[in-house]
């Protein structure tokens, strides 16, 4: 995971125009990033729960991150589970 992640690092600002996607390549490889970071963070010797915890909600969930969390858990739970059921494999 940490050679993609430098992999999308060091793509930035290298976007060709001419790829149709839904959303716009930049988008894309930032939102890759996103999700490789955290499992980076999961996969090393000493994985950082928290924190990636913390980013996956935020990415996945970020509109949850106004309300109250006694409003709808479920999100708060998935993100939970999610880390957890990675943690597991490790």
């Amino acid at each position: 995971m940490n050679d993609l992640v430098d992999l999308l690092r060091s793509l930035a600002g290298r976007e060709r125009g001419d790829v149709v996607l839904l959303r716009a390549v930049v988008v894309y490889r930032g939102e890759l990033l996103v999700f490789a970071e955290v499992s980076a963070g999961l996969s090393g010797s000493d994985p950082e729960y928290e924190a990636s915890a913390q980013a996956y909600g935020e990415r996945v969930y970020g509109i949850y991150g106004d309300l109250a969390d006694h409003v709808d858990p479920r999100p708060r739970r998935a993100t939970q589970r999610r880390i957890q059921a990675f943690g597991a494999r490790i």
